[in-house]
């Protein structure tokens, strides 16, 4: 299924046509807008979802908003003309003015979630990740940015590879493809614990649970992490060690018997 806007993607500029090609790689709902609203490129996940059928699409066509440049939730006009029930979230970002034409460019991502699931996992006090099969972060809570240090818009459409401690960094690619090869689950439904890494290259344990999931109508997939930090505990138990042979040191080297009992003598 084409549109006008695919059709006169041929018409871009080489700047608007290589950011076109990192929105069709997107698994969330992805547009390019001229300055004017005017739509100039969709990806597949919008062109399925969205209100965009007249022959000449515009922003106004599918946001209920006033100010569609400076959204960041509103309701969506769905591809059959209804409204959705809850606002969604909307990622509207002003690009650097294109240096080939001097056109100004928005890209616009809209969350396939409501809303109040965005605001249940940002309420959560452990971090939540989701990511692609090329392990590209797709949303992060509030607790993510607290932990690790970076805020939202640094972790948003990179690498999880970034977090990832104890030298898996480099692997972490290679780990989801060979899952998605060969179908055999090593950590996926299971928790395990790993080094992960904060901003300023501080690396800590944490116990990470991982769990597929599916999305049938856009055949997507995606992956989606619980982390919890353990650096506390392990301090915790690191001292209670500490004490222990401490105390066995002292026994050791009494020259006088010592015994220990329990409570019952």
């Amino acid at each position: 299924e084409s549109s006008p806007a695919d059709k006169n993607s041929i018409h871009l500029c080489d700047t608007a046509k290589l950011i076109s090609s990192v929105l069709d790689g997107a698994s969330e709902r992805g547009i390019l807008l001229a300055n004017d609203g005017t739509v100039l490129h969709r990806n597949s996940a919008a062109l399925h979802f969205l209100n965009i059928t007249s022959s000449s699409p515009h922003v106004t066509d599918f946001l209920q908003c006033e100010n569609w440049s400076s959204v960041q939730q509103c309701r969506v006009v769905m591809k059959d003309g209804k409204a959705t029930r809850t606002e969604r979230q909307v990622h509207m970002n002003k690009l650097p003015k294109c240096p080939c034409c001097g056109e100004q460019y928005y890209s616009a991502y809209i969350c396939s979630k409501h809303e109040r699931v965005g605001e249940v996992l940002d309420h959560a006090f452990d971090p939540v990740l989701t990511i692609d099969c090329s392990g590209i972060i797709l949303t992060s809570n509030d607790a993510t940015t607290t932990l690790f240090g970076y805020n939202e818009a640094e972790l948003i459409g990179h690498n999880i590879s970034m977090l990832c401690g104890g030298g898996h960094g480099p692997n972490h690619d290679r780990y989801i493809h060979n899952y998605l090869q060969t179908g055999v689950k090593k950590i996926i439904g299971i928790k395990r614990e790993v080094l992960a890494r904060k901003k300023d290259g501080w690396e800590f344990p944490c116990e990470l649970g991982i769990q597929e999931i599916s999305d049938v109508k856009l055949g997507k997939r995606y992956f989606c992490g619980f982390i919890k930090d353990l650096t506390y505990m392990k301090k915790h138990e690191a001292e209670i060690k500490e004490r222990q042979a401490l105390a066995q040191g002292m026994i050791n080297a009494s020259f006088d018997p010592m015994l220990e009992i329990d409570e019952a003598g």
